[in-house]
């Protein structure tokens, strides 16, 4: 998890790093989200995350690759519409169209791992499903 985020309770932005391990263990697996046939499973587009404070899931909205920037490893945001420009950066870059719909009053979740090719990043962001809403 990043340095910046609330080990307790989600920020804004919360971000964990993971290492693209070749045998597919910690993110070596999460290229498969690039994958357009991976993406057509709608179960595949929910990330379960268990803690001590509790079991939550996550709706992945988008997925991308993106050379070495730090844009979007924001994990507070100063104003409303500074998370608004946030949302629809990330939202843009994004290799599918979710149709989710994420707001200032949204936590997101942020996967970040290299791709293994020039500096490259791959970048998942998935939104907190509330309690009743469907997964």
């Amino acid at each position: 998890m990043d340095y910046r985020n609330n080990p307790k309770e989600f920020d804004d932005n919360t971000i964990i790093y993971g290492h693209n391990m070749k045998n597919g263990t910690m993110f070596g697996s999460l290229k498969k989200a690039y994958e357009k046939s991976w993406r057509n499973n709608e179960e595949n587009l929910v990330i379960s995350l268990d803690l001590p404070t509790g079991n939550y899931k996550f709706r992945i909205f988008s997925i991308y690759k993106v050379d070495y920037t730090t844009d979007y490893l924001v994990t507070k945001f100063s104003s409303n519409s500074s998370k608004e420009d946030f949302i629809k950066m990330i939202t843009k870059r994004s290799v599918f169209n979710s149709g989710v719909n994420v707001g200032i009053d949204d936590k997101i979740l942020t996967l970040s791992t290299c791709t293994g090719s020039n500096n490259r990043r791959l970048v998942v962001h998935a939104v907190l499903i509330k309690e009743g809403e469907e997964g």
